[in-house]
């Protein structure tokens, strides 16, 4: 009787309470400007962000490649730390796309999931994400990134990225 006890007794110290799994985050200034972007000098880093440079509105794209995780999570959210001046208002956005494209393969880029700074009234700094989404990371045959975009209509509005993050739920 006295051995059950200390093995249960031993069990719960031992055990660990269940979180979430963040196999990948990166930050937005790590993430690879398109060629767009970089040819109008449409950006600047600041630390580990990215906003519009000086009297720049045009849209920024940036590509953050996801390296290879072991996982055995299956259901996940994409999460976006941002910062969007006009909280819902469209005129000015920071959103992040997770995709993926099979490896040798001519198709088209798939969407996994999606979060927005619009779906949120937060005008300072804010984490977002988004909806829930079922999904086993296949690296044999695909290949994952996320897609961050700025866009804002006026100089007066601030759109930054900070950060993305892979959430395993």
């Amino acid at each position: 009787m006295i051995v059950r006890v200390f093995a249960v007794v031993a069990a719960m110290c031992f055990a660990n309470t269940a979180q979430a799994e963040n196999p990948w985050s990166v930050i937005a200034a790590a993430c690879t400007p398109d060629s767009a972007t970089i040819k109008g000098d449409r950006h600047v880093s600041v630390l580990s962000s990215v906003r519009h440079a000086t009297g720049n509105v045009d849209l920024i794209n940036l590509h953050c490649p996801i390296p290879r995780f072991s996982s055995a999570t299956t259901s996940w959210n994409l999460k976006l730390k941002y910062q969007d001046s006009t909280g819902t208002d469209p005129a000015a956005y920071v959103k992040a796309t997770l995709y993926r494209v099979g490896i040798g393969v001519a198709a088209a880029q798939q969407t996994l999931a999606t979060a927005n700074s619009n779906s949120v009234p937060n005008t300072t700094v804010f984490v977002v994400s988004s909806p829930v989404f079922p999904h086993t990371f296949n690296f044999e045959n695909y290949v994952y990134w996320v897609g961050i975009e700025l866009d804002r209509n006026a100089i007066n509005q601030a759109v930054i990225a900070h950060q993305v993050i892979l959430d395993g739920i």
